[in-house]
């Protein structure tokens, strides 16, 4: 009996569950107050910045110099007026779904592959 498929199958459906479960771990949040009390009291390592003419730009290491938000976009240093903010987002994680859904895929994926070599 030829089980490669449904080991293809099973191996498929744990890939997907660990995608799904890494996709979902973290989200942008919008930020409600000054984009430079943001970056200055929290410092985060990347921040989603949207500018007042709905452009957006992932800055990494954002600091406050003078009248700007400075960071990195890949390898390349970036200043944005604070004026030209509309508003901040921030990273943040979900941990309760990420929690769930690894180990379900991972028992899920564990079953397929015992019921696909089961003799």
């Amino acid at each position: 009996m030829n089980n490669e498929p449904i080991a293809k199958a099973s191996r498929s459906i744990l890939i997907f569950a660990l995608a799904l479960s890494i996709a979902s771990c973290a989200h942008w949040r919008q930020q409600w107050v000054a984009p430079e009390t943001v970056v200055g009291q929290r410092q985060p390592k990347e921040i989603l910045l949207t500018r007042k003419d709905g452009t957006q730009l992932v800055l990494w290491n954002p600091v406050v110099v003078q009248d700007s938000l400075v960071g990195t976009t890949g390898m390349e240093r970036r200043a944005v007026a604070l004026t030209d903010v509309d508003h901040l987002s921030l990273r943040r994680g979900n941990t309760l779904l990420p929690a769930v859904l690894i180990p379900l895929g991972v028992i899920v994926g564990l079953g397929a592959l015992i019921a696909a070599t089961w003799e």
